[in-house]
């Protein structure tokens, strides 16, 4: 694979094969609980909690005990929900019920999981005379955007970025804090002025926090240098 074909791949499996002996664990929580939030409305009770324990545990806000019980329950409901045939809950409380251990293989699951619950929810409201095209549309449609936040979470292994310290101004630094915390990523291309005032000239880094048509969530990757948490576990 080289630079061109990371950004045009259409589904998360090659990617994420690649960066395997890099990514770190933090990482590939960040990516499973991004592809659960987006089936969040799918989810039960349980395996919602299980997302944010999973996203506390990646900030290491919670203790291994703690996630471990948050996970549990979701995978009890999990099995609960595996009785019978194959439907919309099945794969989305299986999404968050694989995450854990954090690996590549388990992380690709999640992924492929997450997109086949949408895809039969999508076919689930269509005539079933089309049922096929409706699912194979919206899981080619849900891969599609997983690949948006994978890339945003992990960059691009082919341009690898070093951020220089006197970028990391206090401004920078309580922009990338706000929208890691809130979740509300919209004053990415603030923060890219911000980062250009302090004479940061990346064109990947500036691109990316104006690009108009990206996505950021939790761990994107120009966030989480301002806030030099890329070495995290």
């Amino acid at each position: 694979m080289d630079d061109r074909e990371w950004l045009e791949c259409a589904e998360p499996t090659p990617i994420l094969a690649l960066v395997q002996p890099h990514v770190r664990d933090r990482k590939l929580r960040l990516v499973t609980a991004c592809a659960c939030r987006r089936i969040w409305n799918l989810l039960p009770i349980g395996c919602r909690a299980a997302t944010v324990a999973l996203e506390q545990y990646a900030d290491r806000t919670i203790t291994p005990a703690e996630y471990g019980i948050a996970w549990n329950r979701a995978d009890a409901e999990a099995m609960s929900a595996n009785r019978g045939s194959p439907n919309t809950l099945t794969y989305a409380t299986a999404s968050v019920g694989i995450s854990n251990p954090p690996t590549v293989s388990s992380a690709v699951s999640t992924l492929d999981t997450a997109a086949t619950a949408a895809a039969c929810a999508a076919a689930a409201n269509g005539p079933p005379a089309i049922y096929d095209s409706v699912y194979d549309a919206a899981r080619s449609r849900e891969l599609g955007e997983q690949m948006r936040l994978v890339r945003d979470i992990l960059g691009n292994p082919f341009r690898p970025v070093v951020i220089d310290a006197a970028w990391r101004t206090d401004t920078a630094l309580s922009l990338a804090r706000h929208m890691y915390e809130s979740r509300d990523f919209s004053a990415m291309p603030i923060l890219a002025d911000a980062l250009q005032d302090a004479d940061c000239d990346h064109d990947d880094i500036l691109n990316h926090c104006r690009d108009a048509n990206g996505v950021h969530v939790r761990g994107c990757w120009v966030v989480d240098l301002v806030l030099c948490v890329t070495k995290r576990g």
